[in-house]
């Protein structure tokens, strides 16, 4: 079975690259698009969590989303079409250089003043679970802890922090800041879960994992 699942998650996969690798994708992307009207509010990497009154984008064909897009590519729209950006579990999914890409295309969409706010799993948060061993107790049933009842160990634990399921880099905050520096955004401020001083971002977050959590204003 096992190997079944493999195979079922290549194919999906392969198939998902070759529809992006297709003129319908981006034409399908722009003519969604066309029927709002700017600044649009970008919730990338919706899943299946999308968010009232925004554009709900993510790369697979099962998240609940108002278009699909490939995230790792440059979003087809024009600069300056945005005024706020909003994802949670994905970043973690980029490796820094494609964070840094995707960073800099959010730059680019955003209005002079726009902001992006990003949630994702903390390395910090990480390390501690794996100290205290307080992995072991999670409900399985909670968002973002199920994989945690498949690790033996605190080694499994770790590693499964840093690929599961396609995660790439998990970041802290000194880290987080390096990229988003690199990407050309001049200002960055934590915040908390759930919290912010813009409303629009007030009470988006859904995964109890996500303790990193940024607002950064072009």
């Amino acid at each position: 079975m096992p190997e079944l699942h493999s195979v079922l998650l290549t194919s999906k996969r392969s198939l998902r690259a070759l529809y992006y690798n297709l003129p319908i994708s981006t034409i399908l992307a722009k003519s969604a698009l066309q029927k709002r009207t700017p600044p649009y509010k970008l919730n990338f990497g919706c899943g299946m969590a999308p968010i009232e009154g925004w554009i709900n984008i993510d790369v697979s064909f099962s998240a609940k989303t108002d278009l699909r897009w490939d995230l790792k590519r440059p979003f087809p729209h024009e600069a300056e079409s945005c005024s706020r950006i909003y994802s949670e579990s994905l970043f973690e999914l980029f490796t820094p250089d494609e964070g840094i890409a995707f960073l800099r295309d959010c730059h680019r969409l955003l209005v002079p003043g726009g902001i992006a706010r990003m949630a994702m799993p903390a390395l910090e948060d990480v390390v501690n679970l794996y100290i205290s061993g307080e992995w072991k107790q999670f409900d399985s049933t909670k968002p973002g802890y199920k994989h945690y009842q498949t690790v033996q160990n605190g080694a499994q634990l770790i590693n499964s922090a840093f690929r599961h399921p396609d995660h790439r880099w998990i970041y802290d905050w000194e880290d987080l800041n390096r990229v988003v520096g690199e990407a050309g955004f001049a200002r960055i401020t934590r915040a908390e879960w759930g919290q912010s001083t813009h409303p629009e971002f007030r009470n988006l977050e859904t995964r109890p994992e996500s303790k990193l959590i940024c607002e950064i204003q072009k």
